[in-house]
């Protein structure tokens, strides 16, 4: 713009009415224009070959057809911004079509003239200084972005998959893809160059703020719009319903503010996917996962029905070995192991993730049942110390029977004749590795007895279930007996491969 000189500007027109206004609107408070009139557009043409910086042109005067009037306008004022005087949007398109920079509608400029010219100088300036593009030579009307941007990133914006157009920042349509084209079935021609909200019509209907608009002006009104709406810096993310050409789709929406070299904000741009069919692909799966966990829970349900009857028959059959004291010991063992295997289905069954349950709550009331099951009224309940951990089933079951064996023991041989006294069951997880302490400050076991490799049911027991979960045993024979044990969570997949 001349470096501070007044702006020159060839005016085409023969209306004085229009030809004040635009004078008025130029010069309203500091004169920086510089305009000369004529009313044909021969007579501008003919009388004046000085420099302009833009040419304002009636088109309503075009002497020839339109892309004829423009062409000879370039041949005389080469490299000069052509804005258009239109009588509505269609025809300030087709203008656009033709190489102008621009368009104002007639009865409409108002405050937009100032911008409008300024930024046509500007832009055409940047044009000259980096490369050699000239708007009448173009042919990418449907992606163009009004003479500011090179004509490669209108191809790029052309050719991306995703639905997408760009607005500047007065909130005019820039750029109009062919992907937005067959999402909305409106064609590039009859969107681009349009405002007030006119983008909104082929998803929601009616002219409104959507996510564009909320890059350059946040409103919270707005973002009640949207199922889901978020930001990363100054990128929004939004996800709705609508119906477009008829049918219901869900799409995901994606928009960015456009920068100029200087940091300026000059516009925005928003991609829109389709993502109806993933999303009703993702709510299928859901719903089989649901199903599915439906269907565990239930298992889970039954097996742990079918073992409390097995339990209960064996405490039945207790009361026939009444007088067989080593009879009912082994009947009361069974029905132990049996409930410390229930409950953890009754637990899974009950847990809200299906495969996992809370080990820490398990061994509080395993133990419980076991203190009850024993009766020893001269010993304290067990006490217990374990992290909130969840194990899987795989892992849940063996060390629950772990448990049942080694608190049982306690609770049979660590205190005789009412002897008082404590157990203590202790988990913690520790660097990776869970570590199992169950131990108690009664006699002890007996130095001469080897517990790996003892004749005993429920020894033998606890070591093939150690080994089960591929952990390690140590005894402590220190002021009573305490039980050590190492182990990771078992996957059960990994062990058949």
């Amino acid at each position: 713009m001349n470096n501070g000189s007044l702006t020159k500007i060839l005016l085409i027109e023969d209306d004085v009415t229009i030809t004040d206004s635009i004078t008025e609107f130029l010069n309203d408070s500091v004169n920086e224009f510089q305009i000369t009139t004529v009313k044909t557009l021969k007579e501008g043409l003919t009388n004046f070959v000085g420099k302009f910086d833009t040419v304002i042109f009636d088109l309503e005067l075009a002497d020839d057809a339109l892309s004829k009037s423009l062409a000879d306008i370039f041949r005389k004022h080469p490299n000069t911004p052509i804005i258009t005087l239109a009588r509505d949007e269609q025809q300030g398109l087709l203008s656009i079509k033709n190489g102008a920079d621009d368009y104002l509608i007639k009865d409409k400029f108002g405050e937009d003239l100032r911008d409008t010219v300024q930024k046509a100088v500007l832009r055409r300036s940047a044009d000259i200084e980096g490369s050699s593009f000239s708007p009448v030579e173009s042919n990418y009307f449907n992606v163009k972005i009004l003479k500011g941007h090179e004509q490669g990133l209108s191809e790029i914006i052309d050719f991306l998959p995703d639905a997408t157009f760009v607005i500047d920042n007065r909130g005019r349509v820039v750029a109009w893809n062919h992907a937005i084209e067959e999402l909305t079935g409106v064609d590039a021609a009859e969107m681009l160059g349009k405002g007030n909200y006119t983008y909104a019509l082929p998803f929601y209907g009616k002219r409104r703020p959507i996510l564009i608009d909320m890059v350059l002006d946040y409103d919270r009104e707005v973002e009640k719009e949207y199922n889901l709406i978020k930001r990363d810096d100054d990128i929004l993310l939004a996800e709705n319903d609508l119906i477009l050409k008829g049918e219901h789709r869900i799409i995901w929406i994606k928009a960015v503010p456009l920068y100029d070299n200087q940091h300026n904000v000059t516009g925005a741009i928003e991609s829109i996917r389709d993502i109806t069919g993933p999303k009703k692909s993702e709510d299928r799966i859901k719903r089989t996962l649901e199903e599915k966990n439906i269907l565990l829970k239930e298992i889970h349900h039954r097996v742990k029905n079918n073992l409390q009857i097995v339990s209960s028959l064996l405490g039945l059959q207790e009361r026939y070995v009444e007088d067989d004291n080593r009879a009912v010991e082994v009947l009361k063992e069974s029905k132990n192991r049996i409930s410390s295997m229930a409950m953890v289905h009754e637990m899974l069954y009950q847990s809200p993730d299906i495969g996992y349950i809370n080990v820490s709550h398990y061994i509080e009331r395993l133990t419980t049942n076991l203190y009850y099951s024993y009766r020893k009224p001269h010993l304290s309940m067990p006490s217990v110390y374990a992290e909130n951990i969840s194990l899987n089933i795989d892992t849940s079951i063996p060390l629950g029977l772990i448990i049942s064996e080694l608190v049982s023991n306690s609770l049979k041989y660590a205190f005789p004749d009412e002897q008082t006294g404590e157990i203590t069951v202790k988990l913690h997880l520790n660097e990776g590795e869970y570590v199992l302490i169950i131990s108690d400050n009664g006699v002890g076991i007996p130095e001469d007895l080897d517990y790996e490799n003892t004749s005993s049911l429920g020894l033998k027991l606890v070591k093939s279930l150690v080994e089960q979960i591929d952990g390690k045993i140590e005894l402590d024979r220190r002021g009573g007996s305490k039980f050590t044990i190492r182990f990771r969570e078992l996957d059960y997949g990994d062990r058949m491969n």
